[in-house]
């Protein structure tokens, strides 16, 4: 009989494992993907210099910590963004941007859309390269790396005119209806 007893209870133990286990596999698929792009730039007048907004949007989590290389440029410093807004420790060498909680329980949570991560102030290294982020690490509250898709591009060589309002690469009639 204590036998019987025993089998009972270890499949009623088990029961709520196969409940919940669909229940995890179906909201992990229906999860939007995280991304990491780029916002506003600008190069100063020694067209050498300048700063851009790395931006980031995940509406299903929170991002406790990141690291990226951006790509044919000399990271001079990085600042502002959510990542100040929610005390990131941010810090920086020549190619990579890094920013952390100290903390376990700090966290960037969703944004209501893209916000700016950071700004990144550089100098150019290279004539004739593509902007890119690579190298992209992020991290989740629970120290679980997050999928992120990071494929946009700058060419710090051909910035858009202040005239093209809609952004089309052509000063028209329509900039000016807008």
């Amino acid at each position: 009989r204590g036998s019987d007893m025993n089998r009972t209870i270890a499949c009623l133990l088990l029961i709520p494992v196969f409940v919940l286990l669909p229940t995890s596999i179906v909201r992990a698929g229906d999860e939007e993907p995280a991304r990491l792009g780029f916002g506003d730039w600008a190069l100063e007048d020694d067209g050498r210099t300048g700063w851009l907004e790395v931006t980031w949007d995940w509406p299903d989590g929170r991002l406790a910590g990141f690291q990226f290389v951006v790509s044919a440029l000399c990271i001079t410093g990085i600042r502002c963004g959510l990542a100040e807004e929610y005390d990131f420790t941010l810090a920086s060498s020549a190619t990579t941007a890094i920013g952390f909680f100290s903390t376990p329980q700090g966290y960037i949570p969703p944004p209501d859309g893209e916000q700016v991560l950071v700004i990144v102030d550089f100098e150019l290294a290279n004539d004739d390269d593509m902007i890119r982020l690579e190298e992209v690490v992020c991290a989740d509250t629970n120290a679980q790396a997050i999928d992120v898709i990071h494929d946009e591009t700058i060419n710090p060589y051909e910035q858009p005119c202040c005239g093209d309002i809609n952004g089309d690469g052509l000063v028209d009639g329509v900039d000016l209806t807008i």
